[in-house]
């Protein structure tokens, strides 16, 4: 709903898992948004369609891998206060 596309826009990064079984099309239309809207785009779990094959989008295994990789972009909230 117009929730959704608030929230989408309103993000920096959109994230897609795709290991979840029972997914229904919602998140793909929130990917593509995403894709649409020039956010970054994270999958976590295997590669379901052509779009998640883009090279613009990252894709990691899973959940502890989402974070290290999150870790390694953005840095964390310790480091952003000990240097902040």
């Amino acid at each position: 709903g117009p929730i959704d596309v608030e929230d989408v826009n309103a993000a920096d990064i959109v994230i897609l898992f795709t290991d979840r079984r029972g997914r229904k099309g919602g998140s793909d239309v929130e990917f593509g948004m995403g894709l649409a809207w020039e956010k970054q785009l994270v999958i976590v779990g295997p590669y379901t369609n052509v779009f998640t094959r883009l090279p613009e989008v990252v894709c990691v295994d899973d959940v502890p891998d989402l974070m290290a990789w999150v870790e390694w972009r953005y840095g964390t909230r310790e480091t952003e206060a000990r240097d902040g």
